[in-house]
């Protein structure tokens, strides 16, 4: 907006101000709060826009690398340790067994 359009703007504001009724001011008078409440919340996210970011960015990586820290050691624990090993060939024979009776019961009615 060039420099001559804020003062028209400023000139015609001061003109409605100067003949307008009390209603018609206290409405002049909401907007210009509204204005300025945006404005202030404007400004407030413009400065903390790189915080929210950064706290994103931090969030979503420490949500990975938990995700991602607990797959490494539920691999480890199935095939390093005794006991994940015996689980998880538990599970597959607990499988195994499932899929047979399922077979031998598919036939029949």
């Amino acid at each position: 907006m060039k420099a001559i359009d804020r003062a028209r703007r400023v000139v015609g504001a001061a003109y409605v101000r100067l003949f307008a009724d009390a209603e018609t001011m206290e409405l002049i008078l909401g907007l210009e709060r509204e204005s300025a409440r945006l404005r202030a919340e404007l400004a407030w996210r413009r400065r903390a826009e790189s915080t929210h970011t950064g706290r994103y960015v931090a969030g979503r990586t420490a949500a990975w690398s938990i995700l991602i820290g607990a797959i490494f050691l539920a691999t480890y624990w199935l095939g390093a340790t005794d006991d994940g090993i015996a689980a998880r060939r538990q599970f597959m024979a607990g499988m195994a067994d499932g899929h047979a009776a399922a077979l031998s019961t598919e036939g029949q009615p």
